[in-house]
């Protein structure tokens, strides 16, 4: 079953909930990867889930520091342990898979997302509504995979990711 977003995992910052949406994205397409069994699909979506977690742990311990979380270092090790979980669940993957080891891997990516959503993000949520509910206009430009994007705000709803130029003509 695929994951949905929806307004419940909000942590009220359009920067870190567009990021949720896109690893939303990403697992879903893990997931229909091992249930299709295309190691070629899988593979490259644990890359993308990989560099694209990195990056959101980059930009969501930026944010917490810059609001003044007070437990930056146990989100950090949360943050560390996440990836160290995901890279050694992924190494176990092998040649070959069937429909119940799909299903297994299929549960702990989706399970991954809503714990780190749930448990550790929304204790971010009342400092990030004290100091910066939600952001206008484009607030950040950063490069993914080789990619520039800027976070533009749409009038009524979060941030999307808008590919603006690449590393070579930007």
């Amino acid at each position: 079953m695929a994951l949905q977003w929806r307004e419940q995992l909000s942590v009220g910052n359009d920067l870190v909930d567009s990021d949720h949406r896109r690893l939303i994205d990403i697992i879903n397409k893990a997931d229909q990867s091992m249930q299709s069994m295309s190691r070629a699909g899988l593979l490259t979506a644990l890359t993308e889930l990989e560099n694209y977690s990195r990056l959101h742990f980059s930009l969501e311990e930026k944010i917490a520091e810059a609001v003044g979380f007070p437990d930056l270092g146990q989100l950090h090790s949360s943050h560390i342990l996440l990836l160290e979980t995901l890279n050694l669940i992924a190494r176990e993957i092998g040649e070959a898979w069937d429909k119940a080891a799909a299903d297994h891997f299929g549960q702990f990516l989706r399970e991954w997302l809503i714990n780190h959503v749930i448990k550790e993000d929304m204790l971010l949520k009342p400092y990030l509504k004290k100091h910066s509910p939600r952001v206008t206009g484009c607030l950040i430009a950063r490069k993914f995979g080789g990619v520039f994007q800027a976070l533009v705000h749409k009038q009524k709803g979060p941030c999307r990711p808008l590919v603006i130029g690449s590393e070579n003509n930007s």
